[in-house]
């Protein structure tokens, strides 16, 4: 929503007049003045009823980050609920909802009287910390690169990595892989899996707590089938998936819960070490990709705030790839003929920037990607920044008469082009403002919202497109061509040698 649509919406909520509000905003941020309207009229709301209205409206959520929308929601498996009272405040959250204390956040099992968490009145230490119930519970998305929100005025912490993990997973199991979900936070269930397109059948659910559990686990298949292998059996092609690495406890921060300690657990990033020692060429041997989802934090003490991948060197050192992933809103209307076309609501989805940490593959290069959560993940956003009328025949622009491309100067006459389509002869000019996307093999143009469509990007666009434009921009160069690089270095410097010479 830009700067316009928010002020357009602010005049029809309050009785303000533009010469008020502008001298408002000469005063006061826009971001001050949308969160004290936003905190005006929000209303309370249970778990269970955003959930059961999300289909049929779209939430801002208060945070300590001011109001935010939610993106995609999860019913979670029963577990324990926790009472939690302080002196000014009290919830009921599940054993494993992270709450926001001075050193990060912690599950909710694992907090002790006088621990101190971030509330709308500054941190305030736990009175005490009960189980009272078994229950369902729910999750959602939180749109805001901090990923919290007050809950009954606690700040605490969202999902959204096990979305992501879903989908490589059923994108897996399309090309044949079976699925291993190593779950260290009871996020997922055979309903999930259904719901995401995965086969249950090809999936084994594992449950884990410990690094030292993952590990022996691990270890344990792949013997297994290093000696079923030995033993000449087929063995089925294997992806495995930890979500989350950084939810993985070690046996003493668990002792030292029970027993009452507060001391820093201060051995689980040389257990995490150990743990990709040990699994890592093993993994490779066996050709079993491995996949894992990861909290990171910003390191506001660095002189340059950064992004920092949690959970100490192992992964970080082990991995030959990592994707730091940024989340913006994205709204489409949905089809006339959808299924819920009678139900007044917008699909929502969002638009992630995945900006890499390390790339052994290929160029570290950023890209954009949209998950819709109504319709999964569409592979083509994100392929505007790379089409051309040259490289694959689509591009911005407008189709002209023959009389009006004869009246075009010589200049856009060159960089306009004459082709062929159902043998009529066909004249397009390229237009950055044009409303339009030309595409050469329709024949026609296309508005934006349609040109994320199989029909535009058909398999013959893809591969032209791969060809000329995603592989020279992402692969790394070969060996030989960086030889041929450095001899080419070295005439032109011997070149500019004899010209310095001479004068």
């Amino acid at each position: 929503m830009n700067e316009l649509q928010i002020k357009n919406e602010l005049l029809s909520f309050i009785e303000w007049t533009e010469e008020k509000l502008s001298r408002e905003l000469k005063n006061r941020s826009l971001f001050e003045i949308f969160n004290e309207h936003c905190e005006k009229y929000a209303e309370y709301k249970t778990a269970k009823e955003i959930v059961d209205e999300f289909q049929h409206t779209s939430f801002l959520i208060d945070t300590p980050d001011g109001f935010q929308e939610i993106g995609d929601f999860y019913v979670k498996h029963k577990r324990n609920i926790h009472h939690v009272i302080f002196e000014n405040y009290q919830i009921k959250v599940s054993s494993d909802h992270l709450l926001e204390t001075k050193s990060g956040f912690k599950h909710t099992k694992n907090l002790k009287n006088g621990d101190e968490i971030l509330t709308k009145l500054g941190f305030i230490p736990i009175i005490s910390n009960d189980i009272v119930s078994f229950e369902e519970v729910y999750d959602w998305e939180v749109l805001h690169k901090n990923h919290r929100y007050w809950c009954d005025g606690v700040s605490s912490h969202n999902t959204g990595k096990t979305f992501l993990a879903l989908n490589l997973c059923r994108g897996a199991q399309k090309k044949g892989y079976h699925i291993i979900y190593c779950d260290t936070e009871a996020a997922v269930d055979e309903k999930q899996f259904r719901k995401f397109g995965l086969d249950p059948e090809k999936v084994r659910y594992q449950p884990v707590n410990t690094p030292a559990e993952f590990k022996f686990f691990v270890s344990n298949l792949l013997k297994q089938l290093k000696d079923a292998r030995a033993a000449g059996k087929q063995v089925p092609k294997i992806m495995m998936v930890l979500d989350s690495l950084g939810n993985l406890a070690t046996s003493k921060e668990r002792n030292d819960a029970l027993e009452g300690k507060e001391k820093r657990d201060m051995t689980k990033q040389q257990e995490l070490r150990s743990l990709f020692r040990i699994i890592t060429m093993d993994l490779a041997e066996a050709k079993i990709p491995f996949v894992l989802t990861n909290h990171s934090y910003a390191a506001v003490g660095a002189y340059v705030p950064t992004d920092v991948f949690a959970g100490g060197g192992g992964a970080l050192y082990n991995s030959s790839f990592i994707a730091f992933l940024y989340k913006a809103q994205l709204k489409e209307d949905k089809p006339k003929d959808d299924e819920n076309s009678d139900v007044d609501m917008k699909a929502t989805g969002i638009v992630v920037r995945s900006k890499p940490h390390k790339s052994r593959f290929a160029k570290p290069i950023q890209i954009r990607f949209h998950i819709s959560f109504f319709k999964g993940m569409n592979p083509y956003v994100g392929l505007e920044d790379f089409i051309s009328w040259k490289n694959c025949g689509i591009e911005k622009g407008n189709l002209v008469s023959k009389s009006e491309y004869e009246k075009l100067t010589p200049g856009d006459k060159a960089k306009a082009d004459v082709f062929e389509f159902n043998g009529k002869t066909m004249y397009f000019v390229p237009k950055a403002s044009a409303m339009r996307y030309i595409v050469k093999h329709l024949g026609d143009g296309v508005k934006a919202n349609q040109l994320f469509t199989p029909e535009v990007f058909t398999e013959e666009a893809l591969r032209e497109l791969d060809e000329k434009v995603i592989k020279p921009t992402f692969m790394l160069p070969d060996v030989n061509d960086i030889y041929e690089i450095d001899d080419y270095v070295d005439e032109e410097l011997e070149e500019t040698e004899e010209n310095l010479i001479e004068d």
